[in-house]
């Protein structure tokens, strides 16, 4: 399975957020995605880095997918129905079952956990590289 752990990390101010992707194959070799998105607020930046790493990994034909977040709304996105983020849940959920991946886990992780995505989408604000 490939591991990818995801994190966003956003700025109210500027309304952006800097997102990370690290993909890790079952060999072992790293793959790390990162930029900057326009954002509300952070849960939508998470959402988007989610969205990222689904769709690269739809273009790379990975089809058994473990991902990794310390978001715990995007952990239980496929599950949403209500709320504020429905609409993005159904375009995850509509993505999801398009690209028809073999196996797919979205796992929530502490914090303390995804320190390195966290630092990666903190320096992109900083760089200011966009997706």
């Amino acid at each position: 399975m490939y591991r990818i752990y995801l994190d966003a990390s956003y700025q109210q101010k500027i309304q952006r957020a800097g997102i990370a992707i690290i993909i890790i194959s079952p060999q072992g070799h790293t793959k790390i995605i990162r930029g900057v998105v326009k954002s509300q607020d952070n849960n939508i930046a998470e959402i988007k880095a989610l969205l990222v790493g689904l769709n690269h990994c739809h273009r790379q034909k990975l089809k058994n997918l473990i991902f990794y977040t310390d978001s715990k709304l995007v952990s239980r996105i496929r599950q949403l129905k209500n709320g504020k983020y429905k609409q993005q849940a159904e375009k995850i959920r509509q993505f999801i079952s398009q690209y028809k991946f073999k196996k797919l886990h979205i796992n929530w992780i502490a914090r303390d956990k995804n320190v390195i995505a966290d630092t990666i989408a903190r320096n992109c604000l900083i760089n200011s590289q966009s997706v």
